[in-house]
């Protein structure tokens, strides 16, 4: 169930975040700059919903290359959490990631979207989970144009999106 005060919605511009990623520090309006983005939420690391979904969206990334769409990727988990979970995934899968994923330690980039509540702690993420993933989907304009949510334990089909 999506948040009852999000506040990123459909029709809305994204707002300005920074964060840390395994492919270094990323200003979200900079990454995005005239393409469509995909944004997707991983609400922690070593679970295996989210591993095969990064699989898949590693071997599709192409496809979305192809039709001027950036992919990004947040994860509640730290940077060296995230390298041990990416490993495993690029091991399991197959594949190597390809495309940025936020790790948002702090949860500060979960909450910026509605995910979590402000009252949330904010000591790490053995403190909080998101109790689902999202994916975002941006235009050109950095307008929010779809947002769904999806429950933990439940994989998205991406090639509905």
């Amino acid at each position: 169930m999506p948040p009852a005060a999000a506040s990123v919605r459909v029709g809305s511009k994204i707002p300005k975040m920074i964060g840390t990623t395994q492919m270094g520090t990323i200003k979200l309006h900079d990454y995005i700059d005239g393409a469509w983005t995909l944004l997707l939420t991983f609400p922690q690391d070593f679970h295996p919903v989210w591993a095969t979904e990064l699989g898949m969206l590693t071997k599709l990334k192409p496809q979305f290359d192809a039709r001027n769409c950036r992919v990004l990727g947040l994860s509640v988990g730290s940077l060296k959490q995230q390298a041990r979970f990416l490993d495993d995934v690029n091991e399991t899968q197959d594949v190597q990631v390809n495309f940025p994923i936020f790790a948002d330690e702090s949860g500060d980039l979960s909450r910026t979207l509605g995910l979590i509540s402000p009252s949330a702690p904010v000591h790490g993420s053995e403190h909080f989970k998101l109790p689902y993933s999202a994916a975002f989907l941006l235009d050109i304009d950095m307008i929010v144009q779809f947002v769904f949510y999806y429950p933990v334990a439940v994989g998205r089909n991406l090639y509905e999106v």
